[in-house]
């Protein structure tokens, strides 16, 4: 088959001529500007660079780029970045490199790697940008990208702010790596936003563009994989063929409800003319929203909904951080109270199986036979312990003066309170962990820490407990949104 017979390879020849309808139609990158171009060394990112280096004589371009090597593949991220400081060097364009311990951040603010290392990358982009002069960030995500975001956000139960996904020009966010905040005139553009992953593909093949595949890609243990691997496929062969043009005619009418919805919110906050509570709920959330991320916290459901409904009441939204709604609409941040300890406490009968609720924490467990210390792989707020050590009746109450406890590799019980600053705990958050209490009296748990020593799988467990839990209302870092991930 001849290259103008092939579908693929006419869709690539097809592609620079789309994405420099694309740039004039939709106003990404004026004439002349200055272009900063992040680039992971994968395919959509290698693609978009040499798609911008073919139109920049046109358009009057400086370009540059910028790739971040986070330091977690070992060799295989070195090489990424020096394929992307060779296609720079061929390119004659001016090369900015990165490099972040995403494993120590993630530790030390208690986030989960992928939200440490989108934060370092962004951070190290609007350094870049502002440093360099460029008021333009350049980043690959594609159409595939836009669809996958759309069900990764459904099942982490968005609204409609959410759903209408990524923008083809939006300013980017603040970071909550500062100073590193980006100026007002900071945006990033996605030129390639309409456009699936396999014309990228084609479009690699026909001219050459070298690339690198990240084996973490295939990984069905990261949930943006699980839906581009598994459910989408079985979406579109055994429900909708045409789920790639549904989706986006979708996200394109939620997407503008939402913006409508927004607009009416900043109106209403410039000039408010309704009281608050006549205003219809999801103006009143998106009022609360606006509040909250110019106070610089990114608001959950939980904190709009606690902040709505119960207004003149203090709220937490995390360590140290308490805010307060008034009456008339407004969000401000409330003073902290004094730190008090809790008193309540509750009992449990530990059945085969069962579950319960105290002050928010939502425990489950299950109790199961077995022989020695094998121990099912790791799992997020999931413990193990010998059931016969721990006994059928436990405890559950927070911390108190002068608890001891004795975590997994500790030759001795050690204060709580001195273990909660080793592992950095604010004194606030202190008094809301949880913590169970065996049979013997012995603090066999405690929420955010290692299992107790004495209570262990051993060679000798006959009985294993299954000892897993959630809040309501869990604390966290500020999220990214996910759509900044590495294209």
């Amino acid at each position: 088959m001849t290259a103008a017979a092939d579908p693929n390879a006419r869709a690539a020849q097809q592609l620079l001529h789309h994405v420099a309808a694309n740039l004039r139609s939709l106003g990404l990158i004026e004439p002349r500007q200055k272009v900063l171009v992040a680039v992971s060394g994968g395919c959509d990112s290698m693609v978009l660079l040499d798609l911008l280096h073919r139109l920049a004589p046109r358009f009057e371009w400086a370009l540059a780029v910028a790739h971040f090597n986070h330091q977690l593949r070992g060799e295989a991220a070195d090489a990424d970045e020096a394929l992307v400081r060779q296609q720079a060097t061929r390119f004659q364009l001016p090369f900015f490199a990165g490099r972040g311990d995403v494993r120590a951040l993630a530790r030390q603010r208690r986030w989960s790697l992928e939200m440490a290392a989108r934060a370092l990358r962004l951070d190290f982009l609007l350094r870049t940008a502002r440093d360099w002069g460029s008021p333009v960030i350049a980043l690959g995500h594609h159409a595939d990208d836009q669809l996958e975001l759309f069900f990764l956000r459904i099942l982490r139960g968005t609204g409609g702010e959410g759903l209408e996904g990524m923008r083809w020009k939006s300013p980017a966010p603040q970071t909550p790596m500062s100073p590193a905040e980006p100026s007002p005139t900071t945006l990033l553009v996605r030129p390639l936003l309409d456009v699936p992953r396999a014309t990228l593909r084609a479009y690699a093949a026909l001219r050459q563009v070298p690339f690198r595949e990240d084996t973490s890609n295939r990984s069905t243990d990261i949930l943006r994989n699980r839906i581009r691997h598994e459910l989408l496929p079985l979406l579109e062969s055994a429900y909708q063929p045409g789920l790639r043009h549904t989706i986006p005619r979708l996200m394109e009418i939620v997407g503008a409800e939402a913006a409508a919805v927004r607009l009416w919110a900043e109106r209403w906050l410039a000039t408010p003319d309704t009281p608050f509570d006549q205003l219809p709920e999801a103006v009143q959330r998106a009022v609360l929203r606006l509040q909250l991320r110019q106070l610089g916290h990114e608001p959950t459901f939980e904190l709009v909904e606690q902040l709505r409904l119960h207004p003149g009441r203090r709220v937490t939204a995390g360590p140290h951080t308490w805010f307060l709604r008034n009456p008339q609409g407004r969000v401000q941040v409330a003073p902290p109270t004094q730190l008090a300890f809790q008193p309540r406490q509750a009992a449990l009968k530990l059945t085969r199986a069962g579950h319960a609720t105290f002050e928010g924490v939502h425990l489950s467990w299950r109790i199961t036979p077995t022989r020695g210390d094998r121990r099912p792989p790791h799992k997020p707020r999931v413990e193990y312990f010998d059931a016969d050590a721990v006994g059928r009746i436990v405890l559950l109450r927070f911390w108190q003066p002068g608890d001891r406890f004795q975590p997994l590799g500790l030759p001795r019980p050690a204060k709580l309170q001195d273990l909660f600053t080793e592992a950095g705990v604010p004194p606030d958050e202190r008094r809301r962990r949880l913590l169970a209490i065996a049979s013997n009296g012995t603090i066999f748990w405690v929420e955010g820490l290692r299992p107790g020593e004495a209570f262990k799988l051993t060679p000798n467990t006959r009985h294993r407990l299954r000892w897993a839990w959630t809040r309501e209302t869990p604390a966290g870092p500020p999220e990214l949104p996910p759509e900044l991930a590495e294209p």
